[in-house]
Order: structure tokens, then C-alpha cells, then sequence
């Protein structure tokens, strides 16, 4: 019998008798990982009795082995299977009332794990679902003496009840100081749901103040995605990022102090297989092994005993599972993360690391086909392991030339002849597409000229939206259409957007890429093909309103909040005021430049110009 019908047997089908817990002697360290093991399977009787945990009933788990030592916390990775309906899981100490919190959400058809860690004493874990469903938990690892503290799970935000995550924009949230985390807090043991997000994306959670092109939580549109995180904090608070609009929930779960040794970090990326990053490129077929240097590198110090990390699985066409372990150990009988068709999904776990400073990941996949894995470091424990620093990574490849000037599509002069939109149509350069959901927008080209009778700029009637493409050659068609540097309209599109037609912003009232907004432009929305329904007509009319201003006729903006300035030829003037509507003013300021985290002052325009965020995995990966 193959390893891939064994593994899927022992993990999908089958009970499994699985040795105490037995990590080393807690008085060598304050954290300590073995190779991952499973501890309870209701589908199996192990832990607890056979059968799915019920509505009303409370599954209490003891961990056979389970040496403690002053205040203790067991790090897990929890997973529901089985499920009839959809529903959720709640985890606690069993020492304490059952919460107001959940730890994993659920539906039929998929197995779904989530990571968690646990205050843990005598009195053992306690467990509940909403709904029937089969639970299954695998340890990874024990932190002892305060190492971290566990608490009674309390919510910190559900944006439910507020206002959701809006695409691009930096979420401050409050954490130490809050119920049972003291304000000297250093890190926290947060999870983080997304709550029926209308389009794909992910959420980053990172300290405040720091910068990271990772992600923490993948989700697809209409999904409950909880993900388990440890996370450094940034003067107390925690920052989120999302890359689509979506409701966010963050529960916490416990807190580290600056003398614990279990480390936080900003996430780093370790690998990614679609782009060839950490040594492993294209996507990993069933039952292919990957080894993975994690030690020296992504901010883990080179002796560390030990990593966090968040695996992603991307592009997955069915059903199975991936498997993380230390290298040079047996590979366990327990899974990291679950696999079904279509899959974006990630889940952490905190796992010792092999002599060499390794994790090995095995992806087991029922129809034997590939998926792709990005796996992140968040985070490490202290160790004094003697091992050889990491080969120096190979050179990046020298970046592919930029276009030709010619080909390249520039900020055109005040007064300057503008092509027609079949001639930059002949111009524009392939491109591959990155937002695949944009299909229908992009291939549905206008044929009407805009009806505007405004009387300042008699040039909206060439507004049209007479193309189709990729969403980079539509941007790069408006582009040449009105005479922007292509490069300033790709870092708007990301600011407005992240490159998504389908965005709906400003409660409601504006539309697409370029973030047209129905209640100051009637006439984008006056026919059948419109700003909403092509994308091409979206940013026609928006560079159309860019080159209105840039040419000198928005005068009225004089007359104004922070008027008496306003004249023709100021590029990034006139981007901030398709946000502001004023001539730099505050927010306009904060749209071009960047500033304080809130509502509008994240990474600005400038920013993103400046870094090329769509050239980035973080962004690709959308």
C-alpha cells in the first residue's frame, strides 16, 4: 500500500493510537517541541468517545504525558470534519467559564483546522460545537512558567458592530490593556476571522508601525475564515491590513512578555512556489517532499530551537491535507493544514526545528495532483542549537529591461495632443492577468461616447471604454488614453482598489478599479456599459477627470478648502483630488503621501509608486 493511501486512511478514515506527550524536561527550557501528535479524534474514540461533539455538550480533553510546570500552555492545531451543518467550535481552559468566543468555523464537505493555544492545568481543555461535527487535535507543542500566558478568551473587535475593513486602509486595535493582558504586554496569541468577505484576499496582522509583504489569513469571497496568530505588538496595539473590503473578529487568547521565549516576529516570507522564493519552484506535487531552511533566515535567529510559521495552500484542486514536521524526525500521523478544491487557507503552527535548522512539508491529495505553499515566519523560540548559517540564497534574475521609451506611457505635457484609444489599443503591451475574477469586466468593452455636458472640458466625450484586455494592458490603455504615467495609474488602481472591479467603497456609492464614485459622476453610470460593469470604461472616465485637472480646468478648486494654489501640470495634485475633491488638503495630503494610521492615512499613492506593490508576491497573490 502507498504512503498517500496509508496517510489518507490513518488521518481521514481510520482511529489512530498515538504514544503520551513527551517534549523534554521543562527545567531546560520554558517552551518546549516535539514532532507534532495527535491527541484527540472523535471519528475514532481517541481522547474521548467516539462520535461528533453535540450541540449543548462540553468535550473535556486530558493530555496523557503532559508534564507541567508553573503556568503552562498547550500549543495545538485543532480541526472539525464531518460536519452536517455549519457551525463552530469553541476552546478554553476548563479551569474557566466557557467564553463568548470561538476558535474555528465550519461547514459540510470540508475538513478545517485552525491553530490555538491553551492555558493548561489539571482540570484538562474543554471543547463545544454549534452544530454536530467531529473534532480533531494534534499537539505540537508545551510552553511552561509563563512562557505564555493563556486567558480566558475575550473579543477585542467585531467590526459587526462598527464598520468593516476597508481594502488598503491600516486598523489600529488595542490590546494590552485589555481584559486579562497586562499594559507591559509584548505580544499577544490573537485569532482573527474574516467574516463574509465579498472578493478574495487577505488580511495582514503585524505590530503597528512595522512593514511586511506577508499575509497572516487567506480568504475567498462569502467564507468565515478564522486564523489562530501570534503577534507581536506595536506600543500595545495590533495593526490589521486587508487586501479586499471584509468584517474582521479578533478574539484574544493569551499574552508573552519581553522575558518569554517564545519570540514574536513581523511576518517574513520563508518560501513561495509560484514565484521560485526559498528554493523550491512550481507547484509541490502529492506526496513530494520539501525541505525548508528556516533558521538564519526571515528574522529567525540561526540557533533557534524552534519556529512559527504560517502555511498557505494556493490553487489546490482537491481534497487532502499537508504535513509540517522537524527534518530528520518520523513523519507523524498529523496534519498542518486541510486541502479542497480551490482552496486559499492558511494555518500556523509553532514546530521545533530539525539540527539543521529545517521543517519538511508533505502535501497528501486524494486526486494526486500539485498545489502551490507560501509559508511565512511569524515568529521563533530561543534555542542554543550550533548549526552552519544558511547558504547565501542564489541572486535574484536581473529584472526584464523597461519598455522602450516609446512604448512606455508617460505623463504627457499640458496642452499636448492626446492618441485616440484605438492607437494606444495597437500600443499597449501583453500583459498576464493577476485578478482572474476581473474576466467579465475586462472583456466587456463600451462602444458609446460619454453623454457629459459638463461645460469645463468638452473631453469627456472621448470617453468611451472601447477596449479590452488584462487588467494591467486596461490600466495601461487609459494610461496612454489621457496621458498619465502608467506607473502612477497602476499605484492609484492599488491604493482604490488593489486592482479589483468588483470593489464597492464609500458605504456603497463608489465602483471599480479606479473607484468612480455614482454620486459626483452621474454620467459614468448613464448606459448598459458603465464604471461598474467594464473596466475599461471605468478608468477612462477616471484618467478622463485626472486630465481634466491636470489641464488646468478644475478652477472652481480655488474657490475651496486650501484653494488660491490650484494650476495646470501638477500631476500628483490632481491624483489626490479624485479622492479629496480639494486641493491639498489634509486627506488629500495623507491619499498622495502616506501618513498616520486610521481611516485614510495608511500607505499613500507615492508609496505604492515608489515600492511597485503590484510587482510584489503579497500583491500578486491578491
Amino acid at each position: 500500500m502507498s504512503r498517500r493511501t496509508v496517510l489518507l486512511a490513518a488521518l481521514l478514515l481510520a482511529p489512530l493510537s498515538v504514544p503520551a506527550w513527551s517534549p523534554a524536561e521543562p527545567a531546560s527550557a520554558a517552551t518546549d517541541l516535539a514532532v507534532p501528535k495527535r491527541v484527540l479524534d472523535t471519528r475514532s474514540g481517541l481522547g474521548a468517545d467516539r462520535g461528533r461533539l453535540l450541540p449543548g455538550e462540553v468535550l473535556r480533553l486530558t493530555i496523557p504525558g503532559l508534564v507541567r510546570s508553573g503556568e503552562t500552555a498547550a500549543l495545538l492545531n485543532i480541526t472539525s470534519d464531518g460536519a452536517v451543518a455549519p457551525g463552530f467550535i469553541s476552546a478554553w481552559s476548563c479551569q474557566d467559564a466557557a467564553p463568548a468566543t470561538s476558535i474555528l468555523n465550519y461547514f459540510p464537505g470540508h475538513a478545517t483546522p485552525n491553530a490555538a493555544a491553551l492555558r493548561y492545568t489539571d482540570a484538562g481543555l474543554c471543547f463545544s460545537a454549534s452544530s454536530p461535527v467531529h473534532v480533531i487535535v494534534d499537539l505540537t507543542g508545551v510552553t511552561y512558567d509563563g512562557d505564555l500566558h493563556g486567558i480566558r478568551p475575550q473579543r477585542l473587535l467585531d467590526s459587526r458592530e462598527t464598520t468593516e475593513l476597508r481594502a488598503g486602509r491600516e486598523y489600529r486595535v488595542r490590546v494590552a490593556g485589555t481584559p486579562g493582558i497586562p499594559g507591559g504586554a509584548t505580544g499577544a496569541a490573537l485569532n482573527v476571522t474574516a467574516v463574509l468577505p465579498q472578493r478574495a484576499g487577505f488580511i495582514l496582522v503585524k505590530p503597528c508601525g512595522a512593514t511586511s509583504t506577508a499575509s497572516t489569513l487567506n480568504y475567498l469571497p462569502g467564507e468565515i475564515v478564522p486564523h489562530f496568530t501570534f503577534t507581536a505588538l506595536g506600543g500595545g496595539d495590533v495593526c490589521l491590513r486587508a487586501s479586499a473590503d471584509t468584517d474582521v473578529i479578533v478574539d484574544s487568547f493569551g499574552w508573552m512578555g519581553a522575558d518569554s521565549q517564545l519570540r514574536t516576529l513581523t511576518p517574513d516570507r520563508l518560501l513561495d512556489s509560484r514565484s521560485g522564493f526559498g528554493g523550491r519552484s512550481g507547484a509541490v506535487a502529492d506526496g513530494q517532499l520539501v525541505r525548508l531552511r528556516v533558521a538564519g533566515r526571515a528574522g529567525v535567529p540561526n540557533d533557534a530551537s524552534g519556529a512559527t510559521v504560517n502555511i498557505v495552500a494556493v490553487n489546490g484542486s482537491a481534497h487532502g491535507f499537508v504535513t509540517a514536521w522537524p527534518c530528520g524526525s518520523a513523519e507523524p500521523m498529523a496534519s498542518t493544514l486541510n486541502l479542497w478544491p480551490g482552496i486559499l487557507r492558511a494555518n500556523q503552527a509553532t514546530l521545533k526545528l530539525s539540527s539543521s535548522g529545517e521543517l519538511c512539508l508533505r502535501p497528501t491529495i486524494v486526486d494526486a495532483s500539485r498545489i502551490h505553499l507560501v509559508v511565512d515566519a511569524v515568529g521563533y523560540v530561543d534555542g542554543t542549537v550550533d548549526r552552519d548559517p544558511p547558504p547565501d540564497p542564489p541572486p535574484p534574475p536581473d529584472p526584464p529591461p523597461p519598455p522602450d521609451g516609446d512604448d512606455r506611457f508617460e505623463t504627457l505635457p499640458v496642452g499636448a495632443v492626446l492618441p485616440s484609444g484605438a492607437e494606444c489599443a495597437d500600443r499597449v503591451r501583453s500583459a498576464a492577468e493577476i485578478r482572474p475574477e476581473n474576466a467579465t469586466a475586462n472583456s466587456t468593452r463600451g462602444s458609446r461616447a460619454n453623454a457629459n455636458t459638463r461645460s469645463d472640458w468638452s473631453e469627456f466625450s472621448r470617453v468611451d471604454g472601447d477596449f479590452a484586455g488584462t487588467t494591467d494592458e486596461i490600466i495601461q490603455w487609459a494610461a496612454c488614453k489621457w496621458g498619465i504615467d502608467e506607473d502612477i495609474a497602476r499605484a492609484q488602481v492599488v491604493k482604490e482598489s488593489f486592482w479589483y472591479q468588483s470593489t464597492n467603497g464609500d458605504n456603497g456609492e463608489s465602483w471599480g478599479l479606479g473607484q468612480v464614485r455614482d454620486t459626483h459622476h452621474q454620467s459614468a453610470f448613464q448606459y448598459s456599459v458603465n464604471a461598474i460593469t467594464s473596466s475599461a470604461y471605468n478608468l477612462d472616465y477616471t484618467y478622463a477627470v485626472w486630465r481634466a485637472c491636470y489641464e488646468g480646468v478644475f478652477t472652481w478648486l480655488n474657490t475651496v478648502e486650501r484653494g488660491a494654489t490650484y494650476a495646470a501640470g501638477d500631476a500628483w495634485g490632481c491624483t489626490g483630488v479624485w479622492f479629496s475633491g480639494r486641493w491639498y488638503t489634509e486627506w488629500a495630503i495623507r491619499y498622495i503621501e502616506g501618513g498616520p494610521t486610521g481611516e485614510y492615512g495608511d500607505i499613500g499613492v507615492k508609496e505604492h509608486y515608489r515600492d511597485r506593490t503590484w510587482e510584489t508576491a503579497s500583491f500578486i497573490n491578491g
